[in-house]
């Protein structure tokens, strides 16, 4: 569990998010609090701006005035290690409503990076033909289900099949796989989030010019792969190592996932 958040000294005037607003239309980003800074603050604002404007939402601050607004609140927190979320919300007729909210401390531990998690199919689908499998909108229930139901089974994720049957991403993550050298993640097409941590990744592969395609994944596909990961901002690059009990590759962090990690890593620290 994230420990609960220690109030800040002085907290950051905002425009509130009242309980009556927090159902409509609205959007979010959860970024990583590192060392008191946001490393990917930039990202996480253009990806909320972006959907915000191809919604058609009231407008929202500029980018600059938000900017501000989340370094002011994570340095007067006092929180050198720990979540921000940026919650707004809107809709027909409303003005835009934003506000910052801080967790100290991050759900996951060395062990998990160290020996890698699990995850499991579950009932849960994502709908490839609507727009909305783009944005991280807070209608967020089936992504909760689809967490819980993995954890009723005992493991670390759950991974979303699309309408045609091929994997999208887990509740919270993007997937990638590897193959004979060869880096896969399933495109946005079949119903994949674009990621922060997922593009930052795929740059890299680009860079480093190692093999990659967008390529539509099966169940199938995951279990012969020699090595594969998951990816949100808040973690990073989490090596996958089992999927439905079943030992992927040779069951421990593959050497791929282990230069992705230290890359993204680097980012942060």
């Amino acid at each position: 569990m994230v420990p609960e958040t220690k109030p800040p000294k002085h907290p950051v005037p905002a425009q509130p998010v009242h309980q009556s607003e927090c159902m409509p239309s609205g959007l979010f980003e959860t970024m990583r609090i590192s060392r008191g800074r946001i490393p990917l603050l930039d990202r996480h604002l253009k990806r909320l701006c972006g959907g915000w404007i191809a919604l058609g939402f009231s407008p929202l601050p500029p980018k600059d005035e938000l900017r501000a607004a989340a370094v002011q609140r994570v340095s007067e927190s006092n929180i050198e290690e720990g979540v921000l979320r940026l919650i707004a919300t809107g809709g027909e007729g409303k003005s835009a409503a934003w506000e910052f909210r801080v967790q100290e401390g991050i759900a996951y531990t060395s062990e998990h990076y160290s020996q890698g998690v699990g995850a499991a199919l579950v009932p849960a689908q994502r709908d490839e033909s609507s727009k909305l499998c783009r944005y991280k909108t807070l209608d967020y229930f089936g992504d909760y289900l689809a967490r819980r139901q993995a954890r009723e089974r005992g493991v670390f994720e759950g991974l979303l099949q699309n309408s045609r049957g091929f994997l999208a991403e887990g509740s919270v993550s993007n997937l990638f796989v590897v193959k004979n050298g060869c880096v896969k993640t399933p495109p946005l097409e079949d119903g994949a989030l674009p990621g922060i941590a997922r593009s930052l990744v795929v740059e890299k592969i680009v860079e480093w010019g190692w093999d990659y395609a967008k390529e539509s994944l099966l169940l199938s596909d995951v279990l012969d792969a020699d090595e594969a990961f998951l990816t949100n901002a808040v973690m990073g690059v989490m090596p996958l190592v089992q999927l439905e009990g079943q030992r992927i590759g040779n069951g421990a962090p593959g050497v791929k996932t282990k230069e992705q990690m230290e890359c993204y890593s680097s980012l942060l620290f």
